[in-house]
């Protein structure tokens, strides 16, 4: 996200001072800044794979079964994903 910030200063600097119509057309850095600002804007959620979840545990190659309690059985491949996932403490277990 840092590199994103610092994306939008240096659009930011570069209409500021104009100079951006040397490089591009002014309202393309417009648009632009507006786009970048609107992705700063978002509530982005880390989002935890099934393969790395607690509730996971492994069948046959990259499937496996959600083991959630409230889920009566529920077949997963180790790259499918949901809101509900926790991911695992130890990556070795």
């Amino acid at each position: 996200m840092a590199e994103l910030k610092d994306l939008v200063n240096e659009l930011m600097s570069l209409n500021n001072e104009n100079l951006s119509k040397r490089v591009i057309n002014d309202n393309d850095v417009q648009w632009c800044l507006s786009e970048l600002y609107d992705m700063l804007a978002i509530d982005v959620v880390e989002v935890v794979r099934c393969g790395e979840c607690k509730f996971y545990s492994p069948v046959e190659g990259d499937i496996g079964d959600c083991e959630r309690e409230d889920i009566l059985y529920l077949n997963v491949n180790k790259s499918d994903f949901c809101s509900y996932g926790v991911r695992k403490k130890d990556k070795h277990v």
